[in-house]
């Protein structure tokens, strides 16, 4: 178990730190680019994110949860999962590329037209990386991915600060979030070896899906919520009440994505291991468990004491309203995060249809009090 437990922590600590760094870099970006832009333009690409997220889980299609589970994965499973991947987010970009227009439309912004298009590259992009960021997360090279997510996100930060800066605003920001997937997919293509041959096998699909649809359901579903919210203020409030949800929500994120690369990662693969011992499964468990509810309480409280002298302090008096949201934001992330970590058990155990199930509890109580916010949101203490 000594063992184990060294290499757990070597796996854990490369994979937060790295993500950590990643994060920070993020960041740094945000700042600036949110100091050169308004509200409102950041609210613009708070919605089109929207639709650029649901698209990409549908990418993925949980498949690379499946081959991370399975101890024997062939050249076949990794060229279906990229043959079918690969098909599924051209077939996605070309229909956000078609359907723009419309959404342009219902939000009165003809900006967002173009922006929902550049932004469909993500899909393509990210595609291709899929193989490689699943071999690496199996291998539990997690310094090794680290280090190329932060050399492409570094890149594309300062191109996007630069185009910001030079007076092309929003642009920045959107050249941003294609570049870093694109240099991302270079780097692993070069560095990181793939398939030996390209073949679709039925039988490798047949059980990656199986594994997959309850999981992808599930994600679908929760990204879904998690970012309904942009689509919701920006049709029933304003655009600046957009930006300044979905700039709390990138800062939130520096906060809660490197536990949950962690957990839903490393975790997941150190985890997985101890499928056939289900006692030596339970301890391990308990003791990340534990770790992670002091960890990350710690860091929540920290921030909903602090959250206007944070935003002040980062973005400036501009975008003070953000501090209302990152209160609410940072207390969820504690529970989702925790959320996460134990549902792995579902996946470990090929239950994700039970994971599904819970899911669609969670949210139709989540539909309800969306519903209840719009009708009165007058009285919900929003700020205009």
């Amino acid at each position: 178990m000594a063992a184990q437990n060294k290499d757990l922590a070597k796996g854990a600590f490369w994979a937060f730190t790295t993500q950590v760094v990643y994060i920070f870099v993020g960041l740094l970006g945000n700042i600036f680019l949110a100091r050169l832009l308004i509200p409102a333009e950041i609210g613009l690409v708070g919605i089109a994110m929207f639709f650029v997220g649901i698209s990409s889980v549908l990418v993925e299609s949980g498949m690379g949860g499946a081959i991370v589970r399975k101890l024997d994965a062939t050249n076949d499973d990794y060229s279906t999962m990229f043959i079918f991947n690969f098909a599924v987010s051209l077939v996605l970009a070309g229909a956000i590329f078609a359907f723009a227009p419309y959404v342009a439309a219902l939000y009165e912004s003809p900006n967002l037209k173009n922006i929902l298009r550049v932004l469909s590259l993500c899909l393509i992009f990210n595609a291709l990386t899929i193989v490689q960021s699943v071999k690496l997360t199996k291998l539990m090279q997690f310094r090794k991915m680290g280090f190329m997510k932060l050399l492409a996100l570094s890149i594309s930060t300062v191109i996007a600060v630069i185009i910001a800066y030079k007076g092309y605003g929003i642009w920045g920001l959107v050249i941003q979030q294609v570049a870093t997937p694109f240099l991302l997919m270079t780097f692993y293509w070069t560095k990181v070896e793939g398939f030996n041959r390209l073949v679709f096998s039925k039988k490798s699909f047949k059980e990656m899906f199986s594994f997959g649809l309850f999981t992808t359901l599930s994600s679908l579903i929760l990204t879904s919520f998690d970012n309904i919210y942009q689509l919701i203020l920006g049709k029933n409030f304003t655009m600046a009440q957009t930006g300044y949800y979905y700039q709390s929500r990138k800062f939130q994120d520096v906060i809660e994505n490197p536990s949950r690369f962690v957990f839903g990662g490393t975790i997941y693969a150190h985890l997985s291991k101890f499928q056939t011992n289900f006692d030596e499964l339970k301890a391990q468990h308990y003791f990340i468990t534990r770790l992670a509810t002091i960890f990350i309480g710690f860091i929540t409280c920290s921030v909903v004491l602090f959250s206007e002298e944070i935003i002040m302090l980062l973005y400036g008096l501009k975008w003070l309203p953000s501090a209302y949201y990152l209160k609410l934001l940072s207390v969820a992330g504690f529970f989702g995060t925790l959320e996460l970590l134990h549902a792995n058990f579902f996946r470990i155990f090929n239950q994700t249809h039970k994971q599904f199930y819970v899911e669609l509890i969670k949210k139709a109580f989540q539909v309800i009090t969306i519903f209840i916010g719009i009708y009165f949101k007058s009285y919900c203490g929003v700020r205009e």
